[in-house]
């Protein structure tokens, strides 16, 4: 449905779902994009960078998702698998799912937070 809008909005075109759809698994199976768990009824995806870790943190509660921007602790298993059992081109995508601040403070005082909508993701 995004993808749709966009199109629609920079270039006055409204492709179907069936057409965005497999375009998403073309760019998936070109590894140009991957599917991100984010624990919602629809699919999300993000561009995929070779040598970049994808982990994340969700809150429960709005849906804001957080990019984690540090060494991940799964690295070094990705080394092993590949050392070890000859795997090759090991990725990961990692989510961690809690509370944010603001839903924890909200939480925390009885206020009652609305369930999470579309994801706001922050880079």
């Amino acid at each position: 449905m995004e993808i749709q809008l966009q199109a629609f909005e920079n270039g006055g075109v409204h492709p179907d779902y069936a057409t965005v759809f497999r375009m998403i698994l073309l760019l998936e199976r070109l590894q140009i994009v991957h599917k991100v768990n984010l624990k919602r009824s629809c699919s999300y995806y993000e561009l995929s960078y070779p040598g970049k870790d994808y982990d994340h943190v969700v809150c429960v509660d709005c849906g804001k998702v957080q990019f984690l921007n540090w060494p991940s602790p799964v690295a070094e298993t990705e080394r092993r698998l590949a050392e070890e059992l000859g795997f090759t081109e090991v990725q990961h995508s990692l989510e961690f799912f809690g509370r944010c601040p603001e839903c924890s403070e909200a939480f925390n005082s009885g206020v009652s937070v609305p369930g999470p909508a579309e994801p706001q993701v922050q880079l």
